[in-house]
């Protein structure tokens, strides 16, 4: 009776051992798993700091690009101040877009008389 506790508890302490080798193994592939998921997310991390900085370097130079005035057409001349001579007749126009960082505003009057 002896040897069969014996053999039992052989038995058990085996079926552990092999029960603990292949809950191992399990965590041994999460693991690695884990491990293939953290370098994507780290991938992702390093992907996203690179477009921000581009990002933020574009907007940076944009900063310091000239930017010209531009103006709209002239519009239709007004009705003369007199009708006999001597009268003035104006026609305008509007800055459609303001020079900015240093660019060209010496455009051509926004206002023309005759």
């Amino acid at each position: 009776r002896g040897s069969t506790l014996i053999f039992n508890r052989t038995k058990a302490e085996s079926d552990q051992a092999a029960a603990i080798r292949a809950i191992s193994e399990d965590v041994k592939e999460l693991d690695s798993d884990l491990d293939g998921q953290m370098l994507d997310i780290e991938g992702i991390r390093k992907n996203v700091t690179t477009i921000s900085s581009s990002v933020k370097e574009a907007a940076s130079a944009l900063d310091f690009i000239p930017i010209d005035c531009h103006v709209t057409v002239w519009g239709e001349w007004s009705i003369c101040t007199k009708t006999c001579g001597g009268g003035i007749q104006t026609r305008r126009r509007r800055i459609s877009v303001p020079a900015d960082n240093g660019g060209n505003d010496s455009v051509a009057s926004r206002h023309s008389s005759m």
